[in-house]
């Protein structure tokens, strides 16, 4: 996964942290949220594998570097980027486990230039993916004992329907008509 896949703001933080000699100084970030998806009780959380395997591989490419030239950033922060790889610590709460507002969730550990770069993407895989176990967790407490099979690839947006699949399926759905995430993610198909 590239690093641009986050917002500007992220690398304008980074590059600040880098000119001003502050990117080696540990950081540690908790990821909470403050209010409950649909009025509910509580929230299922989803997300971490997908977010341990994107953070294995985040690098920067040449043409990412270039472009981040391109649109401004300082040359030496850009051409610092290249060898960019999370070396970080997450603890995290269990995926699947239920999670409350205002609690921590899961913390990034490690230095402040590499926390920060992180933050928009895991906010956007464990925000979306736990809205998605949350929904199928409802619907789940409502369905009882009958089968729940997942067909949201024809509705969802992008490569959301991918990700909506593996998180219905944390959420307690049976099965999906998905046949990249059944066959990735070892989820029964119909």
């Amino acid at each position: 996964m590239t690093g641009t896949y986050t917002d500007l703001y992220q690398l304008t933080m980074a590059q600040v942290y880098y000119l001003t000699g502050k990117s080696h100084y540990k950081a540690v970030f908790d990821y909470f949220f403050r209010k409950l998806p649909f009025d509910g009780g509580y929230t299922v959380f989803a997300g971490l594998a997908d977010l341990l395997a994107t953070l294995q591989e985040l690098h920067f490419s040449r043409e990412d570097i270039q472009y981040l030239k391109d649109i401004g950033l300082n040359p030496r922060f850009a051409d610092s980027l290249e060898n960019f790889r999370f070396q970080g610590t997450i603890h995290a709460a269990k995926e699947g486990e239920i999670v409350f507002p205002n609690e921590p969730v899961l913390r990034v550990e490690g230095n402040i230039l590499e926390a920060q770069i992180v933050e928009t993407l895991l906010l956007n895989i464990l925000n979306f993916q736990s809205l998605i176990a949350t929904k199928a967790a409802r619907m789940r407490s409502v369905a009882g004992d009958k089968i729940l099979s997942e067909f949201g690839l024809r509705r969802a947006q992008g490569m959301g329907g991918y990700h909506a699949t593996r998180a219905s399926f944390v959420g307690g759905f049976n099965s999906t008509s998905n046949v990249k995430a059944a066959l990735d993610f070892g989820i029964p198909l119909v």
